[in-house]
């Protein structure tokens, strides 16, 4: 990632793990949600329930870069995206 897509990253990442953690309490037990979330640089959407979803990422300037993490490996990837933020 360039660093203006990894600042993006940061702070889109950010925004939708809180909307998915503030949506548990208005979605029944059953019901998923998706949200996106985007700059100039990148997209984002997160899918599923809102303690257990799935990431995908697109980068738009340049490589057209495609990603996506799964629900399963998504709690490893926050926590190793909260350790990085705390020490970086």
């Amino acid at each position: 990632l360039t660093e203006a897509e990894w600042q993006d990253l940061r702070r889109l990442l950010s925004q939708l793990t809180a909307t998915m953690a503030a949506m548990a309490t208005e979605l029944m037990d059953e019901e998923s949600i998706a949200c996106e979330a985007e700059s100039e640089l990148l997209w984002l959407e997160a899918a599923g329930f809102p303690d257990h979803y799935s990431l995908r990422l697109i980068l738009y300037q340049g490589r057209g870069c495609e990603g996506n993490w799964s629900a399963t490996a998504l709690p490893e990837l926050l926590a190793a995206w909260d350790n990085l933020l705390y020490n970086f």
